[in-house]
Order: structure tokens, then C-alpha cells, then sequence
């Protein structure tokens, strides 16, 4: 992910936590700036980000009813939903 000192194989205990903290801020209605500054408590912003879309997955999976990790259905509903996202994305102006 980048050249730093730590390895990029998993996110490190600093990384989930400022995870942790940012979806904290964001449930408790934090403005973007603090949610920002809850992230800078990682240790490598790329790590944060794959903690990040990790801990995503896995609340929805629980969400949904899965028992292990992601079920096949929920899997392709999520890649439908970044598809999606992606196409509108694309066509936004900015």
C-alpha cells in the first residue's frame, strides 16, 4: 500500500481503532471535519481505509442474518450496491 515501516498484510490495532472512532462520530452525528480527525489516529491512511470498508462489510453481513462471514447473497447485493454507486458516481458533474 505504501512504503512505511509497518506491515500492509493487515491493519494494525491503531488503524481498527481509529475505525472504531469514526463510525462512532458518524453515528453520534459528528460533522465531516471531526470524522476526519477521528481517522487521523491510524497509523497509515490506506490501512485505515481497508479497516474501514472491512469493518463495513462485516456489519452488514451481521446485519443481514449471516452466520460466517458473508454469504454468497449478501456478497453480490453488496457488489450491486458498489456497482451502482460507481455508475452514479461516474455521471455526477464533479
Amino acid at each position: 500500500m505504501s512504503d512505511g515501516l509497518h506491515d500492509h498484510a493487515r491493519p494494525d490495532t491503531a488503524d481498527m481503532r481509529a475505525v472504531l472512532v469514526v463510525a462512532r462520530a458518524i453515528l453520534d452525528g459528528a460533522d465531516h471535519g471531526t470524522a476526519h480527525q477521528a481517522a487521523e489516529g491510524g497509523a497509515c491512511p490506506a490501512c485505515v481505509a481497508v479497516a474501514g470498508i472491512s469493518y463495513g462489510i462485516t456489519l452488514a453481513s451481521t446485519v443481514a442474518g449471516d452466520k460466517s462471514f458473508v454469504s454468497e447473497p449478501v456478497r453480490l447485493q453488496l457488489l450491486a450496491a458498489v456497482a451502482a454507486t460507481l455508475a452514479e458516481l461516474d455521471a455526477a458533474p464533479n
